[in-house]
């Protein structure tokens, strides 16, 4: 389709009637050289496990924001249905039945890994976590974040973020309807990672979203892992990295990431579905650890050919935990859509116990409450 006038009224008034092309490519142009960052060789740490997932869930990055969403009033216009904290907000317009869910974020560790797939990742993690609760990704807006564009490596990344963040947007259909950029983000110590930030908005009917919390009653299913199904696992870009050292490609994204997007949001509204919660930050170690609670935990086991390091902390997006009462009626909505494994069942023992290959974990949702409190702590 071809849109050639970009008109709009106001009492039956033409208030704007511009050329489209004028609008999406009247700007000028101002291509600088441009080198593309090297690819992160493989060397990982040898970290024991419950050393790793301690400080990976204790990590200011992954840690509860708690602290800081307390500080605002959230409830203004008593609309808010899923308060912060959660993947998404959501706000019910009671007037029409709708919800509306709000997803932002950004990722410079992803980005740093690999500019162009961690600004597509960035993408796709705030679209899932919109599908978390029901909603169908609509729109989203922009903030492109970078260091001095005169430096040929720094706009090397620069442009691979912006081609990268248009990319996924344009498979998600999701039209980028407004943003802004910040350059010559630089200091002492050189420039920031090319940073894209991003919100994005979503719809859903109703505002009765899935909460993160588990219920204690169903079975736990992993959607849309390649790691679990035995593809490459990779750890760039992990909060796993950043705390213990190393460096690793950064991982693969989900093959139809549309589509993903599209049948998570329709598990999300199923009746049997009792929790969702998105896996990134942090990977599943993280997830889980943000499900539990002292009135319900998790018994989960991880096998299969990578290490328990790669199960539990690799960031790869578009990933969900569901607990659900109907767990053949998920595999049938993913087939040829995604993975979906099997991980374990939810408790009402109040502790996330971990059994892998490479050692076992058990601890109390208090403990892992308070070595999340690291935000607290620090602001108090």
């Amino acid at each position: 389709m071809c849109i050639r006038d970009s008109t709009c009224t106001f009492d039956g008034e033409t208030v704007v009637d511009v050329p489209a092309e004028f609008l999406a490519d009247g700007a000028p142009a101002n291509d600088l050289p441009a080198e593309q960052p090297p690819e992160p060789t493989r060397d990982l740490p040898e970290t024991a496990l419950d050393t790793a997932f301690e400080r990976v869930i204790g990590d200011p990055n992954t840690a509860s924001r708690e602290w800081i969403y307390r500080q605002y009033d959230h409830e203004v216009g008593l609309r808010t249905a899923r308060g912060p904290g959660d993947d998404s907000a959501v706000l019910a317009i009671q007037e029409t039945g709708t919800g509306l869910a709000l997803s932002a974020g950004a990722e410079p560790n992803w980005t740093a890994a690999d500019p162009h797939a961690g600004a597509r990742a960035i993408a796709l993690e705030n679209a899932t976590n919109l599908a978390a609760k029901g909603a169908t990704p609509l729109a989203a807006v922009d903030c492109l974040n970078g260091g001095n564009p005169e430096k040929p490596d720094v706009y090397g990344g620069f442009s691979a973020i912006v081609d990268g963040l248009a990319g996924m947007c344009e498979t998600l259909s999701v039209p980028v309807v407004g943003g802004n950029v910040s350059l010559y983000n630089d200091s002492a110590a050189g420039a920031i990672p090319p940073t894209p930030t991003i919100a994005m908005l979503g719809a859903r009917d109703g505002y009765d979203a899935p909460p993160t919390e588990l219920a204690g009653d169903g079975t736990l299913l992993v959607i849309g892992d390649r790691a679990l199904a035995g593809h490459e696992a990779r750890l760039g870009g992990s909060a796993y990295l950043d705390t213990t050292g190393g460096s690793d490609r950064f991982p693969t994204l989900p093959e139809e990431p549309h589509a993903l997007i599209e049948t998570l949001a329709d598990v999300a509204n199923q009746e049997g579905t009792l929790a969702v919660h998105d896996v990134s930050h942090g990977g599943l170690a993280v997830t889980l650890a943000e499900m539990v609670s002292p009135a319900a935990g998790a018994d989960v086991a991880l096998d299969g050919p990578a290490s328990a390091a790669e199960q539990l902390f690799h960031e790869q997006p578009g990933r969900a935990v569901v607990e659900t009462t109907t767990p053949d009626a998920i595999r049938e909505a993913f087939a040829d859509v995604a993975p979906v494994h099997e991980i374990g069942t939810a408790t009402d023992r109040g502790r996330l116990d971990l059994t892998t290959d490479d050692g076992d974990l058990s601890i109390a949702a208090e403990t892992i409450a308070e070595r999340r409190a690291v935000l607290d702590r620090a602001m108090d």
